[in-house]
């Protein structure tokens, strides 16, 4: 692969340039003492939350009689059949499940409450449980929103 790309490089004429620097939106505590250590150009970005600053979105009242699931595509995955089934399976175990779809996009289900578009920070914090399709925004505000409520109880987020 890396000589496929030297030759299109060279037939086509740009000249690589030398790195400015390399940003890396992974967390530090995701690594593990046996890790490379990170190079010298890194730039570590901390992943926060969107926080919607601009949005005239408010948060619903979350549902609080049982635990609390949200159920999420990101902004990537619009599969109203894949995001209903996995909402209706997760709430036929007893949870309260939120999704962010905009209301009557999904069949209904008992306990499935469709939310529309709320930006995750305003969201987190009432969670008890994410489920989603692993993209990294939605991984990385979870575990930043995990990370807050691990030091503000006192505990450690180094691995």
């Amino acid at each position: 692969m890396l000589a496929r790309a030297d030759a299109q490089r060279t037939a086509r004429g740009p000249r690589p340039r030398p790195r400015v620097a390399l940003v890396d939106p992974l967390p530090d505590v995701l690594r593990l003492p046996s890790d490379p250590a990170p190079a010298a150009d890194r730039i570590a970005t901390r992943p926060a939350a969107y926080t919607g600053d601009r949005s005239p979105v408010v948060a619903p009242e979350l549902p609080v009689d049982r635990p609390l699931v949200l159920v999420t595509g990101g902004t990537s995955v619009r599969e109203p059949d894949l995001l209903g089934g996995l909402a209706a399976a997760v709430a036929k175990e007893g949870f309260e499940v939120v999704v962010t779809v905009t209301p009557g996009t999904l069949p209904g289900a008992a306990g499935v409450h469709e939310i529309g578009f709320v930006p995750l920070a305003r969201l987190l914090p009432g969670l008890d449980t994410v489920v989603c399709t692993a993209g990294m925004g939605t991984v990385q505000a979870a575990l930043a929103a995990l990370a807050s409520l691990l030091v503000k109880a006192g505990l450690s987020t180094q691995a």
